[in-house]
């Protein structure tokens, strides 16, 4: 546990108390950057879902999400499985899942960095978000919702 709460903490420095503000600039941030941000917030989202056991209604974890939305919808497509899987079902209203369709929609579109696990990703995330709206009174916690999703697939996911 010693070392969770190390990482952590590194990784929070990072990133800052509320995740990465990017702030509209004449200089655009560079993709690898936005990258690395993404998989930092990823991190912190999956920490305090599966490790601290937030219900995903607190401040910080809900300005997580919307920063990891927000660098999804700037970045428009996304190739990297985990951060967009964790961040996409974390979306709990339908102007922030219509975010994250769109983005599943400009990745499977985009011809210089296609990929065939796009699909996949989004009808997991879209099990997930079937589970979370079955959940409303989150009687099932964060690591139940995803085993029952991620075990219901025939094969392993590429970000288990």
């Amino acid at each position: 546990m010693e070392r969770t709460k190390v990482l952590e903490q590194n990784i929070s420095r990072a990133v800052g108390d509320y995740g990465p503000i990017h702030v509209q600039s004449a200089t655009p941030i560079d993709r690898n950057t936005m990258v690395s941000d993404l998989h930092r917030l990823a991190c912190l989202i999956y920490v305090n879902r599966a490790v601290h056991c937030v219900s995903g209604t607190e401040f910080r974890h809900r300005r997580l999400v919307r920063e990891g939305i927000s660098l999804l919808t700037e970045m428009m497509t996304c190739q990297n499985a985990w951060p967009l899987f964790i961040i996409a079902c974390e979306a709990v209203d339908d102007d922030q899942r219509l975010a994250i369709l769109d983005v599943f929609e400009q990745s499977r579109q985009d011809r210089r960095r296609r990929s065939s696990h796009i699909h996949f990703i989004q009808h997991t995330v879209e099990a997930v978000w079937n589970q979370h709206d079955l959940n409303a009174e989150n009687q099932v916690d964060y690591l139940t919702v995803f085993d029952a999703v991620v075990g219901g697939v025939p094969f392993m996911p590429l970000f288990a």
